[in-house]
C-alpha cells in the first residue's frame, strides 16, 4: 500500500512539474508577444500623433455615447 501511495505521489509531483513548465513557457510567449505589440504601437503613435489622438477621442466618444444610452 505504501508503494502505491509513493508511486501516486511521484506521479503527481511529476505532473505538477510538467504543468509548471508548460505554464512558464506560455507566460514567456505571452510576455514576449505583448512587449513586441507594445513597441509597434509606441512607434506608430510616435510617427502619427495627431491620428492617434483623433482615434482615441473617437473611440472615447463612441463608448460614451453607447454607455450613456444604456443607462438612460
Amino acid at each position: 500500500m505504501a508503494d502505491r501511495i509513493s508511486a501516486v505521489d511521484g506521479a503527481l509531483v511529476e505532473g505538477a512539474r510538467t504543468v509548471e513548465a508548460a505554464a512558464t513557457r506560455l507566460k514567456d510567449k505571452v510576455v514576449t508577444g505583448t512587449q513586441e505589440k507594445f513597441e509597434v504601437s509606441r512607434d506608430y503613435i510616435s510617427e502619427n500623433p495627431v491620428k492617434s489622438v483623433l482615434v482615441a477621442v473617437g473611440v472615447g466618444a463612441l463608448l460614451g455615447y453607447l454607455l450613456g444610452r444604456r443607462t438612460s
